[in-house]
């Protein structure tokens, strides 16, 4: 049970029969709502889920086992209504249901293949739209997947893998006659990856992902996916060199805070080309006494992402006529670092990014911004150790402001004064508190977090209205859980 985003959670895990099948069912659900009653009307929850995971395991034999999962989930956004009432006006849904076969064909040779099923709906109510729908619009995905790997051991210094995936997609959008318009997709891909030692000091990894993207009434599109990786080990250091291409045949653009139907998801047909992107990374990991400490440097290009010039905010024409495309290119550093005493253990973590894109149509092809720039982050814990079965804890979050992308109702004179302002500089303080108990003779262990997050800051004031009603003023916001494994 838990309490910063009120909810409870159960896990029940056991044979069914010993040595040859077993069974694992998980499952959290909020339970604010249900004292809705007692509460007013402008404190109650606001943002209700549930999800449940199932998973049954079978060997059929000593070289083959079977593998039946299940997982559902829901979320709702609520807003009050007059009368007193409150209606759901956001819900999200995503399900998968699969079935896993595992074999070993060889003495060096295994094989897993994959039969799945997944589905994503997102419906808002169209009055906060301003649709004509009754009552709700409802835009989502359904996918049909196989997939099979198989992975070559050769000896300890060389693992060869291979293998296909096929899917089907069916994308529900809205269109502008505020109807549900359907695509289908299929899309096959085959890759390779090799890893290999030349020595104890070097290790190597090659692969590569073809992919063979065909819209139904659209144009097919092809793409080859190159990956390299190699690290160099020497002593406590390891010096390491990553460089990818990938594709991405999905576009998706949000309009506003939350994700609704409306929301610019398509897959690459017509108009809509792949994105593609190269990630270039050259990092260094150092291992100390009962730590690490990490650092990197990154370079990624971006090709044929999409953007809505704000001036479809302002016209009655189909948005998809302005569109544009462009370019987009992000650069960094990461360092992280984690050490561990006797009773105190620091970890922390810095990144120093940059993220911009350009787009010909728009403020004369100048860089903006993009949507996930954070120059700074900053995150750490320290944590002390008060008794062996005890520990109390002190976070820290910082970062940098997200560009506003707020449009205003009345055009500009220039769009020029769009993505030039950000949020606040945030920061916070957590502080938490564990006890953990073991009870030997049963094999059962009570956990215990108690904590108030924000306890001196100023968090993203969205986050703390939409998803927290456990407020202590200041946004202070008390967490806690209780865990008992049995």
């Amino acid at each position: 049970m838990s309490l910063d985003i009120p909810s409870v959670a159960a896990m029940l895990e056991g044979p069914i029969k010993k040595e040859k099948a077993s069974y694992m069912v998980s499952g959290r659900r909020s339970w604010m709502e249900f004292l809705d009653k007692a509460i007013p009307a402008s404190k109650r929850a606001n943002y209700t889920f549930y999800d449940i995971y199932t998973k049954l395991h079978w060997d059929i034999s000593a070289k083959t086992s079977m593998q039946i999962s299940t997982y559902h989930t829901i979320d709702e956004y609520y807003s009050p209504i007059p009368e007193g009432k409150k209606d759901k006006i956001i819900h999200w849904a995503n399900g998968m249901y699969a079935l896993k076969l595992s074999c070993q064909l060889g003495e060096k040779l295994f094989n897993t293949t994959q039969v799945a099923y997944t589905h994503y709906t997102n419906k808002a109510h169209a009055d906060i739209l301003g649709f004509e729908a009754d009552p709700y619009v409802t835009a989502g995905i359904k996918e049909v997947s196989f997939n099979s790997s198989f992975n070559c051991h050769f000896n300890n210094k060389v693992l060869m893998a291979y293998g296909i995936k096929g899917t089907h997609s069916v994308f529900s959008n809205i269109n502008d006659d505020q109807r549900t318009e359907k695509s289908d997709i299929n899309q096959i891909s085959a890759y390779y990856e090799n890893k290999f030692s030349l020595s104890s000091k070097w290790n190597i990894q090659i692969g590569i992902n073809t992919v063979i993207y065909m819209p139904k009434g659209g144009k097919h599109y092809s793409n080859l996916q190159p990956r390299f990786s190699m690290a160099y080990n020497w002593g406590r250091d390891v010096v390491s060199l990553d460089i990818s291409r990938m594709a991405q045949f999905y576009h998706y653009f949000r309009f506003y805070g939350m994700d609704f139907p409306t929301d610019l998801r398509m897959p690459s047909i017509n108009q809509f080309k792949p994105q593609t992107s190269v990630h270039t990374e050259l990092g260094w990991k150092h291992y100390l006494n009962g730590g690490y400490t990490n650092a990197s440097i990154y370079y990624k290009q971006r090709d044929k992402i999409l953007f809505v010039n704000p001036e479809a905010y302002y016209s009655s024409e189909n948005w998809k006529n302005f569109l544009l495309e462009g370019r987009g290119e992000s650069y960094g550093l990461k360092l992280s670092f984690f050490k561990g005493w006797e009773k105190i253990s620091v970890q922390a973590a810095y990144t120093w990014s940059k993220s911009l894109e350009s787009y010909t149509g728009f403020r004369k092809g100048h860089n903006i911004p993009s949507l996930y720039d954070i120059p700074h982050v900053f995150n750490s814990t320290i944590s002390y150790r008060l008794t062996e079965a005890s520990a109390f804890s002190i976070g820290t979050q910082l970062h940098s402001g997200r560009v506003i992308v707020n449009i205003p109702k009345e055009p500009l004179a220039s769009m020029d004064e769009l993505y030039t302002k950000r949020y606040p500089f945030s920061y916070k303080f957590d502080i938490g508190y564990t006890y953990v108990k073991y009870f030997p003779r049963s094999g059962n262990k009570l956990t215990l977090r108690l904590g108030i997050h924000n306890i001196l800051g100023n968090p993203i004031k969205e986050e703390i209205s939409n998803f927290y009603k456990v407020n202590l003023g200041q946004d202070c916001i008390p967490y806690g859980g209780i865990i008992l494994s049995f």
